[in-house]
């Protein structure tokens, strides 16, 4: 109720700060042609675009929910009438003039077929990289959900990929997706630790060590398919629960249980889960906002100063299904044992979350039941361990140096740009921009392994092209007063976006 009421009452008083309009927002499908025939675009009661020759590209207007139909043009075929109705989308363009969707249409032996995508037009997250052989190695995104300030955080996000290199470490932060990041501070933890232990983040960025994580004896998800191999390796082989046909707990929701033999000895347990959310539930988050007109960026960003604002934003993101659940099985009844909050889709992170196993025989498994919004994460690999009292050696490091790079790579500040210690100023990233930071490595201890961790505080702001200040006040109210809407959405998007692609068959001795 809290978070409701905190959705309420900015929509009130801000109604009167910006001004009104009605949703479905114009934006633009952009049309692929990749077939050898002309063939009509058409928007149902909306612009068309007509004879389109083949491999023809271009955009016509197009508004959220429109239907899209593709026409074999007359005169290819016998009668012309060969047609695909595919169910549309729009989403990403927040009313900016840009792409708020792909169709392209194909011609595959004797049919025409076409597929509607929504590419990711909107912001993302920083996206973070380390220089390992003279090349920078992607290791996901940080600061994932602090959008504008008054949601900043810290996060720490492990950089399984960090190689030292003449002495240093190179990390860069990059703005890649519409946005401007903004940094507090950057440091590094560098963990020295005995062979055989794994050192992971916990949901609030502290360091939990673990020993013999074992992989899973079984794995099976809500409609009992074998996972296990999925669920067992991190090896890019991912479970995404997809199935739109299920709920619990009055919610829609697809899970998976894994079962583990049973450590021999304690109970003070590790799960090191391993995964990310999709890029569909981004470019469905993009989609939904774009309902609320072009405005809402500015209303979010003046919203921000708010009191409560970054809470707020927290919690909406776990409530709308960008969360994973986690529960244990407790004598027959599923135990809540946390939540792992948003990963970005740019890379798969590792997430440990400690457990305190039920009481049972040694005979009987340990079970856990992963719980997500359909189409929301792809895991890659679930282990249980057991609490490690191994001696760690975690050195915190500071920058050395840092340089803003252009979206050539070229050099546009050196050592100015340097987001040290909590009491630095602010550094901007700008859209297309990257920071670039070197951190000296400290001397590693015998006989043990390393890992390295980024430890970082900031946000990041969507870009805003659009100069209209108006929101769909009705869609907003709706959403912010129905706690299922995105669920909601993303569900019958994921429906349309699974079913059979809309395929027309040329009969035999037709094509002229």
């Amino acid at each position: 109720m809290r978070i409701r009421s905190l959705l309420v009452l900015p929509v009130l008083v801000a109604a009167f700060q910006s001004g009104c309009c009605g949703s479905g927002t114009g934006g633009y499908l952009t049309y692929h042609n990749s077939t050898d025939f002309f063939v009509h675009v058409i928007i149902d009661g909306g612009d068309s675009a007509l004879w389109v020759p083949p491999w023809g590209v271009g955009s016509i207007d197009a508004c959220e929910n429109d239907e899209v139909t593709v026409v074999v043009a007359p005169g290819q075929t016998a009668d012309g009438t060969d047609r695909l109705v595919v169910g549309y989308c729009c989403g990403d363009s927040f009313g900016n003039n840009g792409n708020c969707g792909e169709l392209t249409a194909t011609w595959t032996g004797r049919s025409l077929v076409a597929d509607i995508y929504s590419p990711n037009c909107g912001g993302s997250c920083p996206y973070v990289a380390v220089r390992r052989g003279g090349e920078w190695v992607g290791q996901g995104e940080a600061l994932v959900g602090a959008l504008n300030r008054g949601a900043a955080r810290g996060d720490t996000v492990p950089l399984p990929a960090a190689r030292e290199e003449d002495g240093r470490y190179a990390v860069r932060l990059g703005a890649e997706l519409q946005e401007d990041d903004y940094f507090e501070s950057l440091s590094l933890r560098v963990v020295d630790r005995p062979a055989g232990i794994e050192v992971v983040p916990d949901a609030r960025g502290t360091l939990v060590a673990a020993r013999r994580v074992a992989r899973p004896a079984a794995a099976r998800d809500a409609g009992g398919v074998d996972r296990t191999a999925e669920l067992s390796d991190d090896d890019g082989d991912a479970w995404v629960g997809d199935d739109t046909s299920r709920s619990l707990d009055g919610r829609p929701r697809d899970w998976a249980i894994v079962e583990f033999d049973r450590p021999r000895s304690g109970t003070e347990a590790v799960l090191v889960i391993r995964g990310r959310n999709t890029r569909f539930i981004q470019d469905s988050y993009h989609a939904f906002m774009f309902r609320f007109g072009p405005g809402i960026r500015k209303f979010m960003r003046r919203a921000s100063s708010w009191p409560g604002y970054g809470a707020a934003v927290d919690a909406l993101l776990m409530r709308a299904g960008f969360a994973l659940e986690v529960a244990v099985d407790d004598g027959g009844v599923w135990r809540p044992v946390g939540r792992i909050g948003p990963i970005g889709p740019a890379g798969p992170r590792a997430v440990a979350l400690p457990v305190r196993l039920p009481d049972r025989t040694a005979a009987e498994p340990v079970r856990v039941r992963l719980t997500a919004l359909p189409g929301a994460w792809e895991i890659d690999r679930v282990g249980l361990g057991l609490r490690s009292a191994a001696r760690l050696r975690t050195t915190t490091v500071q920058p050395t140096g840092s340089r803003l790079a252009g979206p050539n790579g070229a050099t546009l500040d050196s050592g100015a740009a340097d987001p040290g210690d909590s009491g630095a100023a602010t550094v901007r990233v700008p859209y297309r921009h990257s920071i670039e930071v070197l951190f000296a490595a400290p001397p590693p201890r015998r006989g043990s392994e390393r890992d390295v961790f980024l430890v970082v505080r900031g946000w990041y702001e969507e870009l805003d092209y659009s100069r209209r200040p108006c929101v769909a006040w009705g869609e907003l109210w709706r959403a912010a007063t129905h706690p299922g809407a995105f669920a909601d959405f993303v569900v019958e998007r994921l429906r349309r976006r699974l079913a059979p692609r809309a395929v027309a068959t040329v009969p035999e001795g037709d094509v002229k």
